[in-house]
């Protein structure tokens, strides 16, 4: 895969980070728990992040293991798989803590790969 793949899929993650924060934004766990619409909004786009992980080049995960190790990914095959099967709390969590570090760190890869 080309470079310019491996941006286009870091800027898809940094797209669909972007929404969640913003379907989010005015939430906490007990009305994320209470609205199914942000629910599946969010939980869309966490499975477009791990889709975009598994298209970016192998030299790349290499390079920027903290991409390919992240519990989003996980999260992404796990939802994909067995969507109504979910546990709230743990993608409430995710999406509320985690993913601000996690943008940080593929913000910090798209830089290194725009050079």
């Amino acid at each position: 895969m080309s470079l310019r793949n491996d941006l286009n899929k870091i800027e898809n993650i940094l797209s669909a980070i972007s929404r969640i924060q913003n379907y989010i934004k005015d939430f906490d766990l007990q009305s994320f728990i209470a609205d199914d619409k942000t629910q599946d909004a969010v939980f869309r786009n966490i499975i477009i992040i791990g889709n975009s992980i598994e298209n970016i080049s192998k030299t790349t995960i290499e390079d920027y293991s903290d991409i390919e190790n992240s519990q989003i990914k996980s999260i992404s095959k796990y939802l994909s798989t067995d969507y109504f099967g979910e546990d709230n709390k743990i993608i409430w969590n995710l999406v509320s803590i985690d993913l601000l570090k996690y943008k940080e760190i593929v913000l910090e890869i798209k830089v290194k790969l725009e050079q």
